[in-house]
């Protein structure tokens, strides 16, 4: 598929993919210190599981794939004393992304997203990095992936800075750019920030779209508007926890499930509701992150089959 074909807003909407970690759960990935999904890319006999979940995504209906390396951070790879993995944990989730997509012809129409996740702690806005640490990383990511991707994913990230800093790291790579920012329950990022706050950044840049990443369903319809307003294709990917506390890490070993607990309510026909919300308000960006399964996914293509 090539990018200018895609159709937003009264066609029909782009369906993304959900959460690769909780996939590969169920394939029977078991963590790794606090390396989470980045588990699957350094142990080759993993390898089938990352391929797999990605098919698995796509089978169920995906025009958007999203590479397997949201964990793969300087950050996550030092307090795991595997550092010098990192390159080839990036190149492994690039790789894995692009042989899932050519085994069949049938996902020819589907894009793979590079994830260019934060340099910071999941969901926090201070830099434990420097500037120059962080616009390095997020260039070494984009150049490393760039060969295996169509457009590049800013993956759950949570200041204006760090999105300024991120866009500039590729933009010598000439890919659209999917933003996906992570708001608080009171509806800014974690900065302080509100959504409308990105909109000279978006006029400045090469933006493929808009979605507000990794929150769950109430945020989304708080600050759909807004995303509305800054004049391009927006949406979600929304996740199905019970609740993110401030400051929250992961704990070695662990699902994040285990301290975040799962929102009870979600399910086919409740992910369906809310879509259609956020559609009757413009968005044309529909996909899921952690806890949204392939059969989450099926449920939203088929709904939205005809």
């Amino acid at each position: 598929m090539k990018i200018m074909e895609l159709k937003f807003n009264n066609q029909k909407p782009l369906i993304l993919d959900g959460g690769m970690g909780q996939t590969l759960l169920k394939q029977g990935m078991i963590c790794q210190g606090t390396l989470w999904s980045a588990t699957a890319l350094l142990d080759s006999s993993l390898h089938q599981m990352v391929i797999n979940a990605h098919q698995e995504f796509m089978n169920a209906g995906a025009k958007v794939i999203t590479t397997n390396n949201f964990t793969v951070r300087k950050l996550r790879f030092s307090e795991n004393n595997i550092l010098d993995k990192f390159e080839e944990a990036m190149h492994s989730a690039g790789r894995l992304a692009k042989k899932a997509k050519q085994e069949n012809a049938i996902y020819k129409d589907v894009l793979i997203a590079g994830s260019v996740p934060t340099r910071n702690q999941t969901y926090m806005a201070n830099f434990e990095l420097s500037k120059e640490d962080v616009f390095n990383e997020f260039q070494l990511t984009g150049n490393i992936l760039s060969e295996y991707v169509d457009i590049f994913y800013l993956d759950v990230l949570t200041s204006t800075e760090e999105i300024e800093i991120a866009l500039k790291a590729l933009s010598h790579l000439d890919k659209k750019i999917l933003i996906g920012v992570h708001v608080k329950k009171n509806g800014l990022l974690a900065d302080g920030n509100s959504i409308k706050s990105l909109q000279s950044i978006i006029d400045q840049n090469n933006i493929f779209g808009l979605i507000v990443a990794c929150t769950d369903q109430p945020v989304v319809l708080n600050v759909i508007e807004q995303a509305q307003s800054l004049g391009v294709p927006f949406g979600f990917k929304v996740n199905a926890f019970a609740n993110i506390p401030d400051g929250w890490k992961i704990n070695p070993g662990s699902n994040p499930i285990d301290s975040l607990g799962v929102n009870k309510n979600f399910n086919d026909e409740n992910f369906i509701s809310f879509a259609e919300k956020c559609r009757n308000e413009g968005a044309s960006i529909l996909g899921g992150c952690c806890e949204v399964l392939p059969s989450h996914i099926k449920a939203l293509t088929e709904f939205y089959k005809n």
